[in-house]
């Protein structure tokens, strides 16, 4: 199969999308896929990222999700004799997708969180958060598959050497990885940080993950370099699988992270950023793989320190957390999501 995905990254967009697609990217490519993407904006670190992957990064010179953006999409797929094109993008509504279905021969595969457009005539759709429901996907053609659920969770190549691994758990622990994503536009890095440095949250090990988008690195290098805890600031890290590995627990957002936290068998403690990310959030917590903080408000921010180190001096309490996250991701969701569109092109 030829596949095209049309993606975007910004310090406003996050890395979010790009990366979900860079591991099905992987995935296809490893199963002898020609693989291309199109992009309007992207950050210099995901940039480089799927280039060192060998994949090909073609220019959108549109705004994002306008009709002329979906005609260049088009217009590449057929000059690629692309197979299927992959959107991921929250401004890529039901008329793009009518677009891409309608005039172009590939098939179409949309990335969607929480329902976001008001028809789907995508052939397949995917939904990879727990929490994802039929009824959000209703109003769809006749032909639109739907995929949801975190047995289709994307990982990237990195973390399926991990699959037959088993973490092993320190009475106390102290080793803390903190990742709100590429960009953080709201910076609550540094209120994580700011909030560690009562006295509640003991003694710690902080492995603070930021991207290249992040405009706010200057802080976060000082605040590491000022806290009182060993603090250490990773710019654009390629081996989160590796930091994960070692982590005790990690302090993150409820997003595609929670995933790869899931698989790793990693605790965590949980903000919830955005309004999709509420259902995730209730689930994750339900299913006992993370203690969710709700948003990340003044009030939420104090409980942090307390709430972190009752984790790390509780060792059954991360081992149980650690066996329900590894229960709700096996790391085949990749394969999974490209034998379904294999099956849809036989």
């Amino acid at each position: 199969m030829n596949l095209l995905f049309r993606c975007d990254a910004s310090k406003d967009i996050g890395s979010g999308h790009a990366m979900r697609c860079l591991a099905l990217a992987q995935e296809a490519a490893a199963q002898g896929a020609r693989v291309e993407f199109a992009m309007r904006d992207s950050s210099p670190g995901i940039l480089a990222r799927i280039r060192q992957e060998g994949f090909d990064v073609r220019r959108i010179h549109v705004e994002i999700g306008r009709e002329a953006d979906a005609w260049e999409t088009v217009k590449m797929a057929r000059a690629e004799n692309v197979d299927w094109i992959v959107i991921d993008g929250y401004r890529f509504d039901s008329g793009y997708q009518r677009c891409l279905v309608d005039a172009s021969d590939s098939r179409v595969l949309a990335f969607d969180d929480y329902g976001q457009s008001d028809f789907y005539s995508a052939h397949l759709v995917l939904n990879q958060n727990l929490g994802a429901d039929e009824g959000l996907y209703a109003l769809r053609a006749p032909h639109t598959r739907l995929l949801l659920g975190a047995s289709y969770a994307l990982l990237r190549r990195e973390f399926q050497r991990w699959r037959d691994w088993q973490r092993d758990f320190a009475s106390v622990g102290n080793r803390v990885l903190i990742s709100f994503g590429g960009s953080d536009p709201q910076n609550v890095t540094l209120d994580v940080l700011r909030a560690l440095e009562a006295p509640e949250a003991g003694a710690l090990e902080l492995d603070v993950v930021a991207g290249t988008a992040n405009t706010h690195l200057d802080a976060l290098e000082k605040a590491c370099r000022n806290s009182r805890h060993k603090a250490a600031l990773n710019v654009n890290a390629s081996d989160m699988d590796e930091r994960m590995a070692r982590a005790s627990a990690a302090i993150t957002a409820g997003g595609s992270t929670c995933w790869e936290l899931c698989f790793m068998q990693l605790p965590a403690l949980v903000f919830v950023l955005a309004q999709n990310q509420d259902v995730a959030g209730g689930k994750l917590r339900n299913s006992g793989a993370a203690v969710v903080l709700g948003q990340p408000a003044p009030d939420a921010m104090l409980r942090l320190p307390r709430a972190l180190r009752e984790l790390l001096n509780d060792a059954r309490k991360r081992s149980n957390m650690a066996s329900a996250g590894r229960r709700l991701v096996d790391g085949l969701g990749a394969q999974r999501v490209m034998a379904e569109m294999g099956k849809a092109i036989a």
